[in-house]
């Protein structure tokens, strides 16, 4: 149980951390820069990228498991 309030007291903290901690946009501008909009544009890229590496990696990991499983059943029907 002091797990989940510690939990519950982490998550208020960030809550009024991200509340209170940012300045307001005194500008009054809201126009996107270019530049942040192209790096948000390239990071989207890449993390779609490591995406789908990651699940070529699972689907490798799997077909892998699946061999070591079949040989271990074949070598313990073996018997000497």
């Amino acid at each position: 149980m002091k797990s989940k309030s510690l939990y519950t007291m982490g998550a208020a903290a960030c809550a009024i951390a991200l509340a209170f901690g940012f300045p307001k946009n005194s500008r009054g501008d809201t126009a996107p820069d270019p530049a942040v909009a192209t790096l948000v544009d390239d990071l989207q890229a890449q993390q779609k990228t490591l995406a789908d590496n990651q699940a070529k990696i699972d689907a490798k990991l799997a077909a892998i498991t699946e061999t070591l499983r079949q040989a271990r059943i074949f070598v313990s029907r073996g018997g000497k």
